[in-house]
């Protein structure tokens, strides 16, 4: 019987989607030189492995002493509340001042939670009013543990070309807008090149729903074509949902009478007429240029085009979590 513990994945970031999968099975999945797994350093494609993962680093451990605590009357909240505060910080407002917003963070000073033995120096309050030194119902003690693995806004890096996929949406969206006024024949003043600020926003955020669930769906393991087709469909409902929704609330704007009229006709009439074209035209050429685009990055790295992820090869290392599986021998 064999477990797979974790999978480390090659891929080829500036290329494409374009992948590689190790599986690390069972004991063969022990740490090597430099903390990198063992089975990885035998592959001639990853050379000069290194990581920043400490699995043993030394660690301050603050035990509560929950039944003391309530013996001295101490509730066991103000213990882990007085810790919180004054060894991390605690956000309780905020307040306005030279035009900007500015928190409010409790924290005690440098000096004086820079060492385990400051804890000697906190009080905490008993239900009675009296004081008791943190230290009475807190004992710290070192002990090893695995390090924090920091990400940049806590994800993993991905291919340079799903920006383009999402920006193919944009041009359909000014199309649909500069045929809609062609048609009522208005101009192409300011009021519409405002509106057409927005429409970017929206059409371009309707394409990012369908290529983020084209590269979940390629992670899965469908080719790049059936990732594709499978996002176009998933996105569908709520695609037309939120267009449908904001094209109607721009109805007003587009028939409106009175002082302004035009202003509100230029800025209605565009955002309806290129919602209408992000939304039909987009949502056939999105998932087609996704497909197109990352074909290409395959190509480039030397994978087929409708290879599996698991067939990919090349690039930048990192490592993601894979649900537990078990073979029979």
């Amino acid at each position: 019987m064999q477990s797979r513990i974790a999978r480390v994945i090659l891929e080829e970031g500036c290329r494409g989607p374009a992948r590689r999968y190790y599986d690390l099975e069972g004991s063969g999945a022990r740490l090597g030189d430099f903390g990198v797994p063992a089975p990885l350093l035998h592959h001639s494609e990853l050379a000069g492995l290194n990581t920043t993962l400490n699995a043993a680093s030394r660690q301050l451990f603050a035990d509560v002493d929950r039944e003391k605590a309530e013996t001295l009357g101490v509730p066991v909240q103000e213990v882990y509340a007085a810790l919180q505060t004054l060894f991390g910080s605690l956000y309780v407002s905020q307040y306005n001042k030279y035009s900007r917003v500015w928190q409010v963070i409790l924290q005690a000073e440098p000096q004086y939670r820079g060492e385990p033995g400051d804890i000697q120096n906190i009080y905490v309050r008993q239900r009675d009013g009296q004081m008791v030194p943190l230290s009475a119902v807190v004992k710290t003690g070192d002990k090893t543990g695995p390090d924090l693995v920091a990400r940049f806004n806590n994800f993993l890096a991905a291919s340079w070309g799903l920006p383009f996929s999402v920006l193919t949406a944009v041009p359909f969206g000014v199309f649909g807008a500069l045929v809609a006024i062609w048609l009522r024949g208005l101009d192409n003043d300011v009021y519409f090149q405002i509106g057409l600020v927005t429409l970017v926003g929206l059409a371009a955020k309707n394409a990012i729903l369908i290529v983020e669930f084209a590269v979940l769906k390629h992670q899965e393991g469908l080719t790049v074509r059936e990732a594709a087709i499978e996002a176009a469909k998933l996105r569908l409902r709520p695609i037309v949902m939120t267009s449908l929704a904001f094209i109607l609330g721009c109805v007003p704007l587009a028939i409106a009478a009175g002082a302004g009229a035009n202003a509100r006709h230029s800025v209605g009439t565009g955002i309806i007429g290129g919602m209408v074209g992000a939304t039909t035209l987009a949502l056939f050429f999105v998932p087609l240029f996704y497909y197109l685009i990352g074909s290409l990055g395959a190509k480039l790295s030397g994978q087929a085009a409708e290879a599996k992820p698991a067939d990919g090869g090349g690039g930048a290392l990192h490592a993601s979590p894979a649900a537990p599986r078990t073979d029979a021998h």
